[in-house]
């Protein structure tokens, strides 16, 4: 086994129902799908705001916020889709219209919203006006998850994508809840990526006294500045909202932009304004998909694979997401094009096709590695077979198997090298039925093995980034243990 990535060339179980042998390289220009330096020529925002809770009390200003940000953006060049008091369904509509003309444009992409968010498990929520939040266990399908957002700007490999989330207020739902959290958890913004919050993680922030909040009226006068880098907007923003609320309120950003934005261009002259081009949708899909036949999911299907082979990677993606354009969920697709993005390094939206196969199908098999010291390479390609019951791990002729009872831990920690890994401690059955204790270090599938001259010249792992796919498996794993993943009946 070489050095290069090289998915899974033998896959049984899962792989054999859902009828795929999958095989590429695909380490070679990973990472080069989001080049930062050029400044795109398209700019496309999203604008959400709500008020309007049927539920609970309404808000005073992000509706305000929301129509003062859309107008500022189109002045701005922005082409804006605008959703204000809107339900979960026209949320996720909105999110996914705005997705497909990211994707077709792969201009620059800005996400703004204004109303309540809560936290959960590390993951922030956006609540739609027609929530009606009873437990913390059902926030996932009462609520729309801002990594919702995020998968679709990450399968768009737009180069430079903001988000903006003044949706820092009090959990309106909180007494009956376990979790006494506040404000909105940290987001380690993706690669191409600007997370900008009201205020800093865990702390809320006042709609204030007048037509928009702190944080928005302030981002407004900002934006209009000439010259200011994204950067420098926002630690002006930060400064201006500290001083209005005597420090009380302290936004915050992430950012992994290597390139440079402007709102508003050194000349002062911005681009020419751009129409609101949706606003609160109808129920009718945006751009209805184009009906397959059997024989042309068929014939699509055998393009994705053989794009996939030849590391056509883009090609066999696009393949891919057409066939779910016309048959949403189809198991095999969801499968293929997951492993496709797993390798690639595009975690969230390959996690969300891994689920959606796991409900279909009842099981899924997830790519990735393990590091052996005896093996000349370092690492070894396998899957992990997640089910109802339980998980087995198998690498070329070794499988190994163990129900959710047997497990004893599952963690994430780091080597020497502080890549960090999937550890999975546990009681397993062999293929020959011996049973006994075992444990694996496992890598995400985009790990790479290089030489360490101090180890004799030995190959060590080396993933950099891997923190969100070992979150994201623990999580998966945990989901199906606990049955909160469920496959449809």
């Amino acid at each position: 086994m070489s050095t290069e990535k090289k998915p899974l060339r033998r896959l049984s179980g899962l792989l054999l129902l859902l009828g795929f042998l999958v095989s590429a390289n695909w380490a070679a220009g990973q990472g080069k799908d989001r080049q930062m330096g050029l400044t795109p020529t398209r700019r496309m925002a999203l604008v959400i705001g709500n008020s309007a809770y049927e539920k609970v009390g309404p808000l005073p200003n992000p509706v305000n916020d929301a129509n003062d940000i859309a107008v500022e953006l189109g002045k701005l060049g922005f082409e804006v889709i605008k959703g204000v008091d809107v339900s979960g369904d026209q949320m996720k509509r909105l999110i996914k219209a705005f997705g497909v003309k990211l994707n077709a444009n792969r201009g620059v992409g800005l996400f703004y919203y204004a109303g309540h968010g809560i936290q959960s498990q590390g993951h922030n929520y956006l609540i739609p006006v027609d929530a009606d939040i009873r437990t913390e266990e059902t926030l996932e399908f009462d609520a729309v998850d801002v990594n919702r957002v995020l998968a679709e700007m990450d399968a768009a490999n737009n180069g430079t994508n903001i988000v903006i989330l003044d949706a820092c207020r009090n959990n309106p739902f909180a007494r009956s809840w376990r979790s006494t959290n506040q404000g909105l958890a940290q987001i380690n913004a993706p690669e191409g990526t600007l997370v900008a919050y009201a205020t800093s993680p865990g702390k809320t922030a006042s709609d204030g006294n007048g037509r928009n909040g702190a944080y928005t009226g302030e981002l407004l006068r900002q934006m209009r500045v000439a010259g200011l880098p994204i950067e420098t907007v926002f630690k002006a923003v930060r400064t201006g909202v500290k001083a209005q609320t005597n420090n009380e309120q302290v936004p915050w950003e992430s950012s992994s932009l290597t390139g440079d934005f402007y709102f508003t261009p050194a000349s002062g002259q911005p681009a020419a304004p751009a129409p609101v081009v949706a606003e609160n949708p109808p129920p009718t899909p945006l751009n209805p998909a184009k009906t397959l036949s059997d024989e042309e999911v068929e014939r699509k299907l055998q393009r994705v694979q053989e794009y996939s082979k030849s590391n056509l990677i883009e090609a066999a993606i696009r393949e891919g997401e057409e066939i779910l354009a016309a048959r949403p969920g189809e198991p095999r697709v969801s499968f293929l094009l997951g492993t496709i993005l797993m390798v690639k390094g595009s975690e969230r939206t390959a996690f969300s096709h891994f689920k959606n196969v796991y409900r279909q199908v009842g099981k899924v098999a997830l790519p990735l590695y393990r590091h052996r010291y005896f093996n000349k390479d370092g690492m070894e390609g396998g899957f992990i077979l997640l089910t109802p019951e339980g998980i087995s791990l198998e690498f070329g002729d070794e499988s190994f198997a163990a129900p959710y009872a047997k497990i004893t831990q599952i963690e994430m920690n780091a080597d020497r090298y502080e890549s960090k890994r999937l550890y999975i401690k546990g009681e397993f059955t062999n293929k020959s039925g011996k049973a006994g204790k075992k444990d694996f270090n496992l890598y995400a599938p985009k790990t790479e093995a290089k030489a360490m001259m101090e180890m004799g010249n030995s190959k060590e792992p080396v993933c950099k980034d891997c923190e969100l796919w070992v979150t994201e498996m623990i999580e998966f794993i945990t989901n199906c243990r606990l049955r909160d993943l469920k496959p449809n009946k």
